[in-house]
């Protein structure tokens, strides 16, 4: 099969496991609101958030393992791929036991932060639960990157998709029949989680062992140049991670701390849906992605840009259409599908808290373009010390400002956590991040990339507030929430499209995606040659390492 063929087989069935894992999780969420309670999905996401943390110690081997085994896959060198597969589980083992202690030490605080509204024995099993589902991922691991670095990540897609369906219908089940108090429901279902987890990751450890049965033929340690980039990035990688995981993960603990695991409940119900998002993201935009590694190191800095300022424009227009609906749309999704009949009003957001949430999950995904550039280039030094100041001050903003406000309501102390995650992620990728691409990446000029953002983020709020204003009125005039939905979405697809055309209709980003359109839906055009031809003109002709692309996913994983 040719890279390009390869590169759709493993896109689609990437497609299809996102869609398998957003699909499973709004559906689970349905269930645990309803046969649970916000006390216990704010404690997952409490704890979810917690062990997130616990995976800093990972310090980027995620992405160093893949850049590692392309080389030797390629090469067809048998052996340094076995010896780095060693190497790195031997890293992984050492990973998992520094892991469960720093656990140990954390784990004293959990009833803290949730307002001793959970004793250390309630929240014990569920904690050990989570803590052995990651320790045991990372000595699973290697295969699935191992997969990914020799393009066949299409079989973990599968098996993930399996086992979200099998994992997904037995907690239902059990939600559904078994009469058990909340707590101890909550067990069994995270218990299933695990059981699940281990046996899908047993078969892909019996297929990886047979589909390469090289892997334990030599001993020894890999050659030095295929470790040494590695060792030079591992300081960055690991502030780098410490950085994506503290600014994910710490809005549900600050709430929890703040306001008690019914508000973090009510956050996580919202925090789905942008989750739900930014994986459809990346499973949209997995297969350019994997395009950029070669790019960078056949191209000049200009040609980079100007096929990044394609990518970026494709990415933007999305993520206006994707916020626009999370805005107006959340709060009838939450009553008609996730939200139990007697939810209060007080899970729904005020529309100011709203803005915030949509303004955090558009800065997001307006840079992650340029964040995968980032990935792509390797370029983690020059900032790293600057994660850690970041973390800093959205950590210290949030704990103040949710601090001042709680007085005011639950609603106020919400806000003031999500202004402290604004201001970081604007400081981390729209200040620092342009400033490191321009000298490591592509060499656009900074002036002109804030001067941009400017326009896109006027045009964002513009258009958010123009249908969030008219649906408002919808609201009140059509009854029937399907219909209402229905309704939003084609605004959330035409007031966009349309707004975007009158602002960008003369920009070259524009022009070129018009042209994708009007090839995708004109009489004899051949879908699959536009979309190759389209990828190519983006970023080049594909001869490219894949195993760039699942680097890029390290904010979402966590």
């Amino acid at each position: 099969m040719t890279r390009l063929g390869k590169l759709f087989r493993n896109s689609i069935f990437g497609l299809l496991a996102f869609t398998v894992h957003i699909v499973a999780s709004l559906i689970l969420l349905r269930f645990l609101n309803s046969q649970l309670g916000l006390e216990i999905v704010g404690l997952n996401a409490l704890l979810v958030s917690a062990i997130a943390g616990l995976a800093v110690v990972d310090i980027g081997l995620t992405t160093a393992i893949e850049f590692a085994l392309y080389k030797p896959l390629n090469e067809k060198n048998y052996e340094q791929v076995a010896l780095l597969v060693r190497y790195f589980r031997g890293v992984y083992l050492t990973i998992g036991a520094i892991m469960v202690a720093i656990a140990l030490a954390i784990f004293p605080f959990i009833p803290m932060i949730t307002q001793n509204e959970f004793t250390h024995l309630q929240v014990l099993p569920a904690f050990a639960i989570f803590l052995t589902q990651t320790f045991l991922s990372y000595f699973f691991a290697y295969n699935h990157k191992l997969l990914f670095a020799d393009q066949k990540q299409f079989i973990s897609s599968i098996v993930a998709s399996c086992g979200r369906i099998v994992t997904s219908g037995l907690q239902i089940l059990i939600l559904l029949t078994v009469p058990l108090s909340s707590l101890n429901t909550f067990y069994l279902v995270l218990g299933v989680m695990l059981f699940v987890s281990i046996g899908f990751n047993v078969g892909i450890t019996v297929f990886v062992k047979k589909r390469y049965p090289f892997l334990g033929k030599y001993k020894g340690k890999p050659a030095p140049e295929l470790l040494e980039p590695t060792k030079q990035n591992m300081l960055a990688f690991a502030f780098h991670r410490i950085g994506d995981v503290a600014l994910v993960g710490k809005d549900a603990l600050i709430v929890s701390a703040l306001l008690g695991t019914v508000v973090a409940g009510y956050l996580a119900n919202y925090m789905q849906l942008v989750t739900s998002m930014n994986l459809l993201a990346i499973a949209i935009f997995s297969g350019v992605v994997a395009t950029f590694g070669n790019l960078l190191a056949t191209e000049s800095k200009e040609t980079v840009y100007q096929k990044y300022k394609k990518v970026k424009f494709l990415n933007f227009f999305f993520f206006v259409i994707v916020t626009t609906a999370i805005f107006i749309l959340s709060r009838d999704f939450l009553y008609a599908a996730i939200l139990p009949p007697e939810a209060s009003e007080q899970a729904i957001f005020h529309q100011v808290v709203m803005g915030f949430l949509a303004a955090n999950m558009f800065l997001f995904g307006y840079s992650s373009i340029l964040r995968h550039f980032r990935v792509s280039a390797g370029a983690y030094n020059p900032d790293k010390w600057f994660q850690l100041l970041f973390v800093a001050i959205g950590i210290g903003l949030s704990v103040g400002l949710g601090f001042a406000l709680r007085p005011l309501g639950d609603m106020w102390g919400i806000l003031g956590v999500l202004i402290g995650t604004t201001v970081a992620w604007i400081l981390r990728d729209i200040v620092v991040l342009p400033i490191i691409s321009k000298k490591h990446i592509h060499g656009g000029k900074r002036r002109e990339y804030y001067k941009r953002f400017g326009i896109d983020f006027a045009v964002a709020v513009v258009t958010v507030t123009l249908v969030g204003v008219i649906y408002h009125f919808l609201r009140m005039a059509i009854e029937n929430i399907a219909l209402r939905m229905l309704t939003g979405i084609a605004l959330s697809l035409i007031i966009p499209i349309a707004i975007m055309g009158l602002v960008y209709h003369k920009t070259e980003e524009f022009i070129y995606l018009r042209g994708i359109f009007k090839r995708l839906f004109g009489k004899k055009e051949n879908v699959g040659e536009v979309i190759q031809e389209s990828v190519d003109e983006m970023v080049g002709e594909v001869e490219f390492s894949e195993s760039k692309t699942e680097a890029a996913e390290d904010i979402i994983d966590v």
